[in-house]
């Protein structure tokens, strides 16, 4: 076991000096709780042991007579504490991954049968030194920034030092939806700001596919001084207009060019591209899922509550609706966010779960449609829709492919049971529980 050596004081005489050290699980160094002191309310790992020992060792050294005095004193042979730092194998493996998201590590470091008592916060330090010879350049953040997206072949579309610096770079995400065959029907910015320490202002060109944002290109821009409103505005403009000249994204006359100021950025990417490489890989990736239907996109939750709301609302006033084409009179369907409304959803009938993980929006009539067919049940009437796309059957390998993530995830809700249940996290535990209502119903229906 490693031990570390900090003194609590220390004193410097004319010719002693002198240095007092603590056991650091002495009672009387414990510090007051900074989050909420009941145990069933604090989810991280307890602090460690204390005692009453008043361990001290002191050192006196006389520089003129060059003797050492040392003084020890411990009333109490208490336990040793705990030893929690990260394992080197952890560290091996962590090296092994470093491509990954930290809490995807972190994810497979606990199926492989993790340590408990190692934190996520843990495993995230150490994702980000053991992965900074990825992108660290020069010491300069900005000039490093430059030099690491040339070696990596991204697209730099502005590179600026007067008045201000600015960076701006394609994320290569838009091949990808082009390759998909996907319609970019909307485009939009988000602003980060104070993001990291050198006070760069983070702009994100993101495109509106099935409900998410994807994002198409960042720019970094340098507050300091120099920049002004005038300044700002004229480089994002600059940016944006650079962009659509070089790519013309959208299919429609409505592009964007105004920068919306929103404190927190779309999709949690906030920081410099060592962390945005990162969120890239992983929106490419979420991105090729949705489209292949193996995940369900964000806004179906709030989708399907709107949904369940409608549903129970009493209809009173007739308006032209059209359930085919998901049309529409009333005041209420022109503001809705889904393009629903009582009337609609009501016509609509009975529907299934399965609807709900079937459906897409779309950018013209039918506003909404379903992949599948056999999820609508509408009193025995069979709905179809002329303009709709039908999935190919999957073949074994995708089948096998699905039956392994449900079996994984289902090893990992396990595991995470345990942790929390170790730890006396039965607040958690609460919470968590509505979300396996679900498989709960089905392992009754089996039994």
């Amino acid at each position: 076991m490693k031990f570390n050596w900090n003194y609590q004081r220390h004193y410097e005489g004319k010719d002693i000096t002198t240095y007092w050290y603590y056991c650091s699980q002495r009672d009387d160094l414990a510090k007051k709780p900074r989050k909420n002191p009941e145990s069933a309310k604090q989810q991280d790992v307890s602090s460690k042991e204390r005692y009453n020992c008043e361990g001290i060792i002191k050192i006196s050294i006389d520089e003129y007579t060059q003797i050492a005095e040392i003084t020890l004193l411990h009333k109490d042979l208490h336990m040793k504490p705990i030893d929690k730092s990260l394992p080197q194998s952890v560290k091996d493996f962590i090296k092994e991954n470093i491509n990954l998201l930290p809490r995807e590590i972190y994810a497979r470091l606990v199926n492989e049968g993790l340590d408990i008592s190692i934190r996520q916060k843990q495993v995230h330090f150490w994702v980000t030194q053991l992965g900074q010879g990825r992108y660290k350049r020069p010491e300069n953040a900005f000039d490093s920034a430059c030099l690491w997206l040339l070696e990596n072949n991204y697209h730099i579309i502005l590179q600026e030092v007067e008045p201000v610096r600015a960076l701006a770079f394609e994320t290569g995400i838009l091949k990808q939806i082009n390759e998909l065959g996907i319609n970019i029907h909307e485009c939009g910015i988000d602003a980060a700001y104070k993001t990291n320490n050198m006070g760069f202002e983070l702009y994100v060109l993101h495109a509106e596919v099935n409900g998410i944002g994807v994002p198409l290109s960042c720019l970094f821009l340098e507050n300091n001084d120099e920049c002004k409103d005038g300044i700002r505005t004229y480089i994002i403009q600059n940016f944006l207009t650079k962009f659509r000249d070089q790519n013309g994204t959208t299919n429609q006359d409505g592009y964007y060019g105004h920068a919306h100021h929103v404190k927190n950025i779309h999709n949690k990417i906030h920081s410099w591209p060592k962390k945005f490489v990162q969120v890239v890989v992983h929106q490419q990736r979420k991105l090729q899922q949705i489209h292949n239907g193996r995940e369900r996109p964000d806004w179906i939750k709030d989708f399907k509550y709107k949904w369940k709301n409608l549903i129970k609302q009493p209809v009173t006033n007739m308006y032209i609706t059209d359930v085919e084409n998901w049309i529409c009179g009333c005041s209420y369907y022109l503001t809705s966010r889904f393009k629903l409304c009582k009337h609609l959803v009501q016509q609509k009938g009975i529907v299934t779960d399965k609807f709900f993980e079937n459906i897409r929006r779309n950018y013209q009539p039918p506003f909404l449609i379903e992949y599948n067919l056999s999820s609508h049940v509408d009193n025995n009437k069979e709905n179809v829709y002329t303009n709709m796309n039908i999935m190919n059957e999957p073949t074994a390998e995708e089948d096998t492919r699905l039956f392994d993530e449900l079996i994984d995830t289902t090893k990992k809700a396990l595991t995470l049971l345990e942790e929390q249940k170790s730890v006396g996290n039965i607040k958690w535990c609460k919470g968590a529980k509505n979300s396996f209502n679900g498989i709960v119903k089905l392992v009754n229906a089996r039994s």
